[in-house]
């Protein structure tokens, strides 16, 4: 499915590139790169708060950070960076939508 999607992504963007470029449409191409360092380096965030919390690198912070009565069963930093990653997604959906009204086709 990573593959997949990977490969229409990659499409996608081949043909929103050629077709801007073939038409002149500068601003709109710088645009599309804008976006796509948006994506890489959301992306890279994504994956470190994914790896951060998939190697339990939050729990051992909330040790060092919290006294065992503040911590009691739950580690508090667990849904924050759950809802930090959420928001890191929101945030990449929201500027693909800015961008998609930005260059009409």
């Amino acid at each position: 499915a990573v593959i997949m999607l990977s490969t229409i992504f990659e499409t996608w963007e081949h043909t929103i590139r050629h077709r801007l470029q073939h038409q002149g449409r500068v601003s709109e191409l710088k645009i599309l790169d804008c976006l796509f360092k948006e994506v890489t380096c959301l992306g890279f965030i994504g994956l470190v708060m994914y790896l951060v919390h998939r190697f339990s690198i939050v729990d051992a912070l909330a040790t060092k950070l919290f006294s065992p009565e503040e911590l009691g069963h739950e580690n508090p930093l667990f849904e924050t960076f759950e809802l930090v990653h959420m928001m890191i997604f929101l945030l990449l959906i929201v500027l693909l939508f800015q961008a998609a009204t930005l260059l009409p086709m």
